[in-house]
């Protein structure tokens, strides 16, 4: 069953997905001149969708998992992390909703967070007890350069997003469509592929 961030996901990269399509579709027309900048949107876009659904995902499945599995010392950090103490615990004894506060919590700490660098995410589901996410979905998609090429991907988005893609020199750097094309196709493979395993733990 897909979980309620894939399902936000898939509708975010759709949309760069149909921006890049856009402008590979329509590049060569004759006395239109359509700019690389559509490219870039797409890149930005997706990494977006990517950031947006492992810290939703993360949120999602938080409470589901911490009624069915004992807590584990990474998530005790985490929920330490983020305010969680024993004067609090004790006053969620009497609240009406313990598990909403401490998602709202978690909620609010990961807002802050940037979560898609690859080796953040690994991290990040090693706490539900997911080991190397990152390599496990990447050999779903049956693709050896999935992970990198991804990484990739990421790489052009920070480019692009702190320096406008420019070089140090001042140069607008190039952007490849149709590379970009296959490392957004990639993505969405690859977060498929994620959901997938984040759905076997059974929350």
């Amino acid at each position: 069953m897909e979980t309620k961030a894939f399902i936000q996901f898939k509708k975010t990269i759709q949309r760069s997905e149909a921006l890049i399509a856009f402008y590979i579709k329509n590049k060569n027309i004759k006395g239109v001149s359509f700019p690389k900048d559509i490219v870039r949107g797409a890149v930005v876009l997706s990494v977006a969708a990517f950031d947006a659904y492992v810290s939703n995902v993360f949120v999602e499945i938080l409470i589901p998992y911490i009624q069915k599995y004992p807590l584990n010392n990474e998530l005790v950090k985490l929920l330490e992390a983020t305010g969680f103490n024993t004067k609090l615990a004790i006053e969620l004894l009497n609240s009406q909703n313990p598990y909403r506060k401490i998602r709202l919590m978690v909620e609010n700490y990961y807002i802050k967070q940037t979560t898609h660098r690859l080796t953040t995410v690994n991290k990040l589901f090693s706490k539900y007890n997911i080991d190397d996410i990152v390599k496990q979905a990447a050999a779903i998609t049956k693709g050896k350069n999935t992970a990198r090429s991804i990484e990739v991907l990421i790489e052009k988005r920070h480019q692009i997003a702190h320096n406008g893609d420019y070089s140090k020199t001042g140069k607008l750097l190039d952007i490849d469509d149709k590379n970009m094309e296959k490392r957004i196709n990639d993505l969405a493979l690859f977060v498929e592929s994620m959901d997938k395993i984040i759905g076997k733990i059974g929350v």
